[in-house]
């Protein structure tokens, strides 16, 4: 049976790794060398890209897909958090 620490680290790892390598999540497929996913976190990419669109349905449509995006970097981030804060917790009782 796995240790605390082991899946604690095993939730981080299902948690953190589609954040860090992929821009459509984890049940989406990204194409093969797709250029976000060399950056720090893939799905905020396009960020750069809302400062040169002018008012318009483009505009409208990548705010969306951002805001979309930021809200599941906040939330991972929050539920990793969480996972952390459970853990130190844990070990805080056991010493």
């Amino acid at each position: 049976m796995k240790t605390s620490r082991g899946r604690s680290i095993a939730r981080l790892s299902r948690l953190l790794v589609p954040l860090q390598s992929t821009v459509i999540g984890t049940y989406g497929h990204d194409p093969y060398g797709y250029t976000p996913q060399g950056t720090m976190i893939p799905c905020l990419y396009d960020i750069p890209q809302l400062a040169k669109l002018k008012d318009g349905e483009q505009r409208w449509m990548l705010e969306t897909k951002v805001i979309r995006d930021r809200n599941r970097v906040a939330d991972t981030l929050s539920d990793s958090i969480a996972i952390i804060d459970d853990l130190c917790s844990l070990l805080k009782t056991a010493a």
